[in-house]
């Protein structure tokens, strides 16, 4: 083992889904703990230890390839937590899929052709993608290992132009969930059913479609937003499979700017308010929460958060800023600690996009501390060792 000398600074009464892995469902509907790799994590990746904060953070990748996490409203951990996709162009290629052993600390690119969009399935390793208009999928480890003879399940429709807003994977994978326009004025989202090849048409919108989320627990429940590359008049809707309850996710009131959200668990949403202004500094702002079947909405940290992710225990939050620092959540109080900071420099200042592991027990986030975009992953420490907000 190496240290890096770096100085400076379910609640869920749900309809049971088809677990397509050896990984249980516990009982109150909140993924099972899955035994975690980090075991060897660092026997294989170098750490250093956050000057401020005494969190061990690993350097998952090491080179100058523009190292980029899959958005934190996307699945990007294999089953088990075994392997790890993300986006890269360490090939002098373009930005194409990934995937990192984390027993070997090897990373390979996967797919032949750069897929136009992606998405891995929330219980299984398989992996969605789509490559000149076609739906194609393949196993994440097979890819890795070599196998990564796609299957291809179903050509985009023709009313279907162009793309919009990703794809998605329902929660029993019983759809792919994509997002599209329809022509010149039109968006909207449409769904392929593997099993049958068939697309079906979903819902309309009158703005561009973004940020396409199945839930990764309710098979047929939809977010997605209105993209406007800034603060939008009504940022977060859903919608079912088959186009009924197509509605705001919640209401917005005061012309908040709400941005990244995520699902949480079967039915809430969790997402930041960014105070633009001394009107909206004195309104609720940071990290918040909403409720799926009621749309109420509370407060879990007020402070200038941009990114965050909720664990899968439900009992803890995350949220950068702009300075690109880490902040925990404890939800059942609010108090806000800080977990890794240092990671914005002159010459690399990308977005952390930071999530919790599948297991609950550490962070993944971008990172520009080395000079490169890296990846890094922030083991959760004692909360009480963690400098208060």
């Amino acid at each position: 083992m190496r240290e890096l000398a770096i100085t400076g600074e379910s609640e869920m009464n749900r309809r049971q889904f088809i677990q397509r892995s050896a990984a249980a469902v516990a009982a109150l509907g909140v993924p099972a703990r899955i035994p975690c790799a980090h075991a060897s994590v660092q026997d294989v990746f170098e750490h250093y230890i956050d000057e401020k904060t005494g969190a061990k953070i690993y350097r998952l990748t090491r080179d100058a390839g523009d190292n980029l996490i899959v958005y934190q409203t996307h699945p990007q951990w294999s089953l088990g937590q075994e392997y790890l996709l993300f986006m890269s162009k360490r090939d002098g290629k373009d930005m194409r899929p990934h995937v990192l052993s984390m027993a070997t600390g090897e990373a390979r690119p996967i797919l032949a052709a750069p897929p136009q969009t992606f998405a891995l399935s929330h219980h299984s390793n398989n992996l969605y993608y789509l490559h000149e208009r076609t739906l194609c999928v393949v196993d994440l480890v097979d890819a890795f290992n070599g196998q990564e003879q796609g299957t291809e399940i179903a050509v985009l429709p023709d009313y279907a132009t162009g793309l919009l807003g990703g794809i998605s994977v329902d929660a029993e994978e019983a759809y792919v969930y994509v997002g599209v326009s329809f022509g010149a004025d039109s968006q909207g989202l449409i769904a392929c059913a593997p099993s049958t090849k068939a697309y079906h048409w979903i819902m309309r919108a009158p703005f561009k479609v973004g940020h396409v989320q199945a839930n990764p627990l309710v098979s047929g429940r939809v977010m997605y937003c209105c993209e406007t590359g800034g603060d939008a008049p009504q940022r977060v809707w859903t919608v079912d499979v088959h186009g009924m309850n197509h509605r705001p996710f919640f209401q917005e009131s005061y012309g908040e700017w709400v941005t990244h959200e995520v699902w949480w668990g079967t039915d809430r949403a969790i997402f930041t308010v960014w105070p633009y202004d001394d009107e909206r500094r004195a309104k609720p702002h940071g990290i918040l929460r909403a409720d799926y079947n009621t749309g109420a909405v509370s407060v879990l940290s007020q402070y200038d958060a941009w990114h965050t992710h909720g664990s899968p225990d439900l009992q803890w939050a995350m949220g950068d800023d702009f300075d690109r620092n880490i902040w925990l959540v404890r939800v059942a109080d609010g108090e806000r600690r800080l977990l890794t900071q240092g990671h914005k420099t002159e010459a690399v200042k990308p977005h952390p996009h930071a999530s919790f592991t599948p297991d609950g027990k550490a962070i993944l986030l971008n990172s520009g501390r080395f000079g490169t975009g890296d990846l890094l992953l922030a083991e959760i420490p004692a909360w009480d060792t963690l400098p208060l907000a």
